[in-house]
C-alpha cells in the first residue's frame, strides 16, 4: 500500500497519528513541550525521511553539540536512510565574535560546510544591514525561504532572487515524495533588529507583513502554492516563537489561522519544545518543535515509511565530523590571539543570564548593564547614558575577563553616540522601558521569561522608581514602535545626577544622552520618541570597544565590587 499517497488524500490520518505522540497545546501554556522518547520517534529504515533542524544558534559553532556534532549526527543517519535534510530557523549569523568580526561570513561558510538545505531569516539576520545580508544570501549554498519579506522601495531590490518557499523531492520506495518548506520571519524584526535598515531615506522599504491577518494571508498564499506544486508534506520554517511578548505573531497564534501545514519548526523565543501540538483553522493537529539555542539540542523530525510524523530533540551528542571540526579550528587560529587578550579582572561572576535561563538584563537592573552604561557615559562625557537589556547577552566570569567575553556580551557592533534629548522624551523612554515590570506574591518583583523585553534600559546618571502594580498606558503602533502614553504611568520618579547629587527630571530641559546608534538614531526596540533628538557626537567605536576602553583607562583593569550586584538605580515599588 502507498501510505504517502494515502496521507496526501486523507488529511485527517496524519492528525490521528501525531496526536498519539503528544499532548495538545501545552506550548501555549508553558512554552515547553513534553519529551518524546526514542521508542516513539526514531529513524528505522531507508524509506524514512529525516529533517534535522536548528534554531537560534547565535554563532554557537563550537559550543555544546556544535556544527561538527550536527554534521556527524547527519552522517550517522545517512547510514540508515539517504533522505536526510538540514533546516535552520534563523538567528544563526549573530551572537558572538564569530559573527561580529566576520559580519556573519564565517557562519555562512560553516553552514555551507555542514550542508544545510533550507533556512529562514531570523530577526538578527538583519543586524549587519540589508546589503550585507544580501551578500550572505548570495554566498550561501542553502535555500533561504521567507514568505513575509518583500521589497517595496524605489531603489534596487537586493533580494529579487529570494524565495518564499522551497519544494524538495526525495526518492522513497520507488516514487518521489515532495516536502515543501515555507518560511516565516517575525514581523517584530523591524523593531528587534535595526529599523533604519528597513528604510530608504526615512521611508519604509521592506514589508514584513505586520498585522496577524496580513501575516496569515501571505503564509496561506504560499502554503497553497506549495500544495499546488505537489507537496506531500508542508513544513513551516518559523522564526516566530511562543513567548507571550511576541503575540499576536507567535507560531501558536498564526497556525490557528492556517490550513495545510503539517509541522512547524520554530525559533525566536529560544524555547525547548521536543514535540507539542496546536490545531489549525480546520481543527487539524499540527506538530510544533523548537530546539532552544546555541546548539544545545539537535531537532529531529521523522516522516516514517508508514506515513507517521514525529519530532524529538537530541541532546549531548558527542561525535564530531572531522572536516567541519577542522574548518572550525582553522577559523579559531585567526581569532584566538586577539580574543584571548585579558582586558580586566573581575572579583566575582556577574550574571546577565541566570541558572533558569532568565535574561536578567531584560527584567531588572543588572550589574553588567550598569557597567556598560557607565562606560558610555564616561566615554561620551554625557549627562546620562543607557543600554538596552537586549544588548547584554552573556555573563562576566570571575577572574580573567577577555576581549572575547566582552564581545559575547555585546556582539552586535553597534556604535556609541550622544544626542540632545528633551526631558519629556527621556521620561517617555523610561516609561516604555519599564512597562512590563511588576510585583507578584509577597511584593517581590516578577523575574521570569514572561516579562522579559529587550527594550529594558540599564542606566547611568539616572535613578527611577517604578510602580509594580499599575498597568502602563504605553501605546505601540502596528510596527511595534512607541506611539505615546494613554493613561497612568508606571514610572513614579525620575532623578538625574547633577554635581554629585540627584535632582528631579525637568521635562522641559535638554539632556546630553549617550547610548547606541541602534536606540538613539535607528529606532531600535521601538524607541521612536528619539526621532526629534539631535545627534551631537558619533564616537566611531562599537559598544564593546567603549567598554574595553573604560575597563582599562578608567578602571585600570579592575572591575569594582559595585558592579557585582544591582545598586538601586531602578527600584520597583
Amino acid at each position: 500500500m502507498d501510505f504517502f499517497k494515502k496521507l496526501a488524500v486523507v488529511s485527517g490520518l496524519i492528525s490521528l497519528l501525531i496526536v498519539g505522540c503528544s499532548n495538545e497545546s501545552s506550548s501555549a501554556k508553558n512554552n515547553v513541550g513534553a519529551p518524546v522518547g526514542n521508542a516513539l520517534c526514531k529513524v528505522s529504515g531507508k524509506n524514512d525521511i529525516v529533517v534535522l533542524f536548528t534554531n537560534d544558534v547565535h554563532c554557537g559553532v563550537d559550543e555544546k553539540i556544535g556544527y561538527a556534532g550536527l554534521a556527524a549526527y547527519r552522517d550517522s543517519l545517512k547510514t540508515i536512510t539517504p533522505n536526510v535534510l538540514l533546516a535552520d530557523m534563523g538567528d544563526a549569523v549573530q551572537g558572538n565574535f564569530w559573527g561580529t568580526l566576520s559580519r556573519g561570513g564565517f557562519i555562512v561558510k560553516l553552514m555551507n560546510k555542514v550542508g544545510y538545505d533550507v533556512a529562514v531569516f531570523g530577526n538578527h539576520e538583519f543586524d549587519y544591514g540589508m546589503e550585507r545580508l544580501a551578500q550572505l544570501v548570495d554566498s550561501s549554498r542553502m535555500n533561504y525561504v521567507v514568505s513575509n519579506f518583500s521589497y517595496i522601495g524605489k531603489k534596487e531590490n537586493l533580494f529579487a532572487k529570494l524565495s518564499a518557499y522551497k519544494v524538495i523531492e526525495l526518492p522513497v520506495a520507488g516514487r518521489n515524495i515532495k516536502v515543501g518548506f515555507v518560511g516565516a520571519v517575525t514581523p517584530e524584526s523591524y523593531v528587534s533588529s535595526t529599523p533604519k535598515y528597513f528604510e530608504e531615506d526615512g521611508v519604509l522599504a521592506y514589508d514584513l507583513y505586520e498585522g496577524d491577518k496580513r501575516l496569515v494571508e501571505v503564509l496561506q498564499k504560499n502554503i497553497d502554492l506549495v500544495k499546488k506544486d505537489g507537496a506531500d508534506y508542508v513544513i513551516l520554517l518559523a522564526h516566530l516563537g511562543v513567548a507571550n511578548a511576541s503575540a499576536p505573531y507567535r507560531s501558536i497564534d498564526i497556525v490557528h489561522g492556517l490550513t495545510g501545514v503539517d509541522v512547524v519548526l520554530d525559533g525566536h523565543s529560544h524555547s525547548v519544545i521536543p514535540q507539542d501540538t496546536v490545531r489549525d483553522a480546520n481543527g487539524k493537529v499540527v506538530l510544533l518543535s523548537s530546539t532552544g539555542s546555541k546548539l544545545e539540542n539537535i531537532g529531529l523530525m521523522v516522516i516514517a515509511e508508514n506515513g507517521s510524523v514525529c519530532t524529538k530533540l537530541v541532546h549531548d551528542y558527542a561525535s564530531k565530523n572531522a572536516e567541519v571540526a577542522a574548518s572550525v579550528d582553522s577559523l579559531k587560529v585567526e581569532f584566538d590571539k586577539l580574543l584571548n587578550r585579558v582586558v580586566a579582572q573581575s572579583p566575582a561572576s556577574i550574571e546577565a543570564v541566570d541558572a533558569n535561563a532568565v535574561r536578567l538584563s531584560r527584567v531588572a537592573e543588572n550589574g553588567i548593564g550598569n557597567l556598560m552604561a557607565d562606560a558610555f557615559r564616561h566615554f561620551m562625557k554625557s549627562d546620562v547614558a543607557f543600554v538596552n537589556g537586549g544588548n547584554v547577552r552573556a555573563n562576566i566570569p570571575k577572574g580573567d575577563v577577555t576581549y572575547a567575553n566582552i564581545l559575547n556580551i555585546s556582539p552586535f557592533g553597534n556604535k556609541v553616540i550622544s544626542s540632545k534629548v528633551k526631558g519629556s522624551a527621556l521620561r517617555d523612554a523610561l516609561e516604555y522601558s519599564y512597562r512590563l515590570m511588576q510585583t507578584g506574591k509577597g511584593r517581590k518583583q516578577v523575574v521570569s521569561n514572561e516579562v522579559e523585553t529587550g527594550s529594558f534600559l540599564q542606566l547611568s546618571g539616572i535613578k527611577v522608581v517604578v510602580d509594580g502594580k499599575t498597568k502602563s498606558g504605553v501605546l505601540r503602533d502596528s510596527l511595534g514602535m512607541f506611539a505615546g502614553v494613554d493613561g497612568k504611568r508606571k514610572v513614579l520618579e525620575v532623578l538625574i545626577e547633577k554635581d554629585g547629587r540627584y535632582v528631579p527630571l525637568d521635562t522641559a530641559a535638554e539632556y546630553l544622552v549617550a547610548s547606541l546608534d541602534y536606540l538613539l538614531e535607528n529606532r531600535g526596540d521601538g524607541y521612536s520618541m528619539f526621532d526629534e533628538s539631535v545627534i551631537v557626537r558619533r564616537s566611531g567605536l562599537t559598544d564593546a570597544e567603549v567598554v574595553v576602553d573604560y575597563l582599562q583607562s578608567e578602571l585600570a583593569g579592575k572591575i569594582p565590587e559595585r558592579y557585582v550586584k544591582p545598586e538601586g538605580r531602578i527600584r520597583l515599588q
